[in-house]
């Protein structure tokens, strides 16, 4: 799922937008069984990647839930940072 969602970002940055959205999905079809903070890992790559697409409500929505997934450890430092990051330009 995380290689699927690594995919997603990757192409994303490319701006090939629905090969993008087809990697999303398919990561998060493998998700029913993963930990909390591993799913929490597949949200941030998620909003990267929705970043990436410049949908910046998504992007914002996906960081938010890998808080609320897993608010602990490097997974919602990233998450915190990106969500920071994203303030930071609604007020440039």
């Amino acid at each position: 799922a995380q290689c699927n969602a690594i995919a997603a970002w990757a192409l994303a940055t490319c701006g090939r937008r629905k090969e993008a959205e087809t990697r999303l999905q398919e990561a998060f079809a493998e998700s029913d069984s993963f930990s909390k903070d591993d799913l929490a890992g597949l949200l941030n790559s998620k909003g990267s990647a929705l970043q990436a697409l410049g949908d910046s409500g998504m992007s914002r929505a996906a960081f938010q839930q890998a808080l609320a997934v897993f608010p602990y450890g490097s997974t919602a430092m990233f998450a915190r940072s990106e969500l920071a990051k994203d303030r930071r330009n609604l007020h440039e």
